[in-house]
């Protein structure tokens, strides 16, 4: 039995991405000020101290979502030639950035039966992919976009009318 496992890796092929930790729930460095004015000056004076919050870090979150794993399906390719294909239909990256694929294709059948191990036949890397936010997609941030809304905008007026 033959399998695909998907993975996303930096750019560069050096780091794993496929968990990441929500920047906004590390621990952050802040300036300590006081909320009394008439302390104020006072605390001016004395240096300012930077006081690191230790607050336990969220765990990491998935950052590549989806089926991760799929079996193999016999199929015809787009010139009606038999093939076999292994289909990733839901995949998706939850935070922008630059990033790769690595597919490892894993033969079940060929490990080790006690330890429940799979043999990795053969692993292959995508080429550099961008994930945008939506506001920051191309093509929703070009004049293009900006142009049909007065024109949508003008139909649903009128629509709404029944001009």
């Amino acid at each position: 039995m033959f399998v695909v496992q998907c993975g996303l890796i930096s750019e560069g092929q050096t780091e794993q991405r496929d968990l990441v930790y929500n920047p906004a729930s590390r621990p952050q460095q802040s300036t300590s000020r006081t909320l009394h004015p008439q302390t104020q000056h006072q605390h001016q004076q004395r240096h300012q101290q930077s006081i690191m919050s230790f607050q336990e870090p969220a765990p990491p979150v998935r950052n590549l979502t989806g089926t991760l794993a799929v079996n193999a399906h016999q199929l015809l390719d787009e010139h009606d030639q038999p093939g076999v294909f292994f289909i990733f239909q839901d995949l998706s990256v939850r935070i922008e950035g630059t990033y790769r694929l690595r597919f490892l294709f894993i033969d079940l059948s060929a490990g080790e039966p006690l330890t429940m191990s799979a043999r990795v036949l053969h692993e292959a890397v995508s080429d550099p992919f961008t994930v945008f936010t939506a506001k920051t997609f191309p093509g929703m941030t070009g004049q293009d976009s900006r142009q049909l809304l007065p024109i949508f905008s003008a139909y649903h007026t009128c629509r709404a009318a029944l001009c």
